[in-house]
């Protein structure tokens, strides 16, 4: 330890003490050394000492604390539950996302279609079939794919380009119908918000 850190820590220590009272604090003689095996001097302990005739109430334990007990953890901890096929990711997925959540898209999407259909005659006029659980989940896993598959732009992703082509997800869904999906995907629904001004 350099001579300057060294005399930058004993002031450090040395300010400690001074704030301390002499009989409210110990100074151990003996050298000590942290987990970094540096000398540390001098090793000062400051204690608080409470007196019993304090007409204060801070220093004073409430007759009405108790101890607090903690039952141990009794059930087994980690995955309880093994996907059927370890090596499928489709299962493997299916421990987190169950059908619930696709439901409550599925359902929410839907419905927000109604919704924007009645107040704008442009979605009046869209094509629009109902979309499908099954439907939701190849939606959001060609989202994910998009992550990893990186293009200029939407459309990029159903070119028939050789040379940026990516056949999954035009076999998976047509450009077209990803788009109104994407345009009407939900998690709520909306005559049930409260605060509507910002127009979603």
């Amino acid at each position: 330890m350099s001579q300057e850190i060294e005399d930058a820590l004993n002031e450090f220590h040395l300010d400690i003490a001074l704030e301390c009272s002499e009989d409210s604090f110990d100074i151990h003689d003996n050298d000590t050394e942290d987990s970094d095996g540096d000398i540390i001097r001098p090793g000062i302990e400051c204690r608080r000492i409470i007196s019993n005739d304090s007409e204060s109430d801070e220093d004073e334990w409430s007759e009405n604390d108790k101890d607090i007990f903690l039952e141990g953890y009794q059930r087994t901890s980690g995955v309880n539950i093994i996907p059927k096929n370890k090596e499928s990711v489709l299962d493997v997925m299916q421990l987190s996302l169950e059908n619930d959540l696709f439901e409550l898209f599925t359902t929410e999407t839907n419905r927000y279609q109604i919704q924007v259909s009645h107040k704008y005659k442009e979605y009046k006029i869209a094509k629009w079939t109902d979309v499908t659980i099954q439907e939701m989940k190849k939606f959001m896993g060609l989202l994910i794919l998009m992550g990893q598959v990186r293009k200029e732009t939407l459309y990029d992703y159903w070119s028939t380009s050789p040379y940026i082509q990516t056949p999954i997800f035009s076999k998976t869904t047509s450009r077209n119908r990803f788009i109104r999906i994407w345009k009407m995907w939900h998690f709520c629904n909306n005559d049930m918000m409260i605060d509507k001004s910002d127009g979603g």
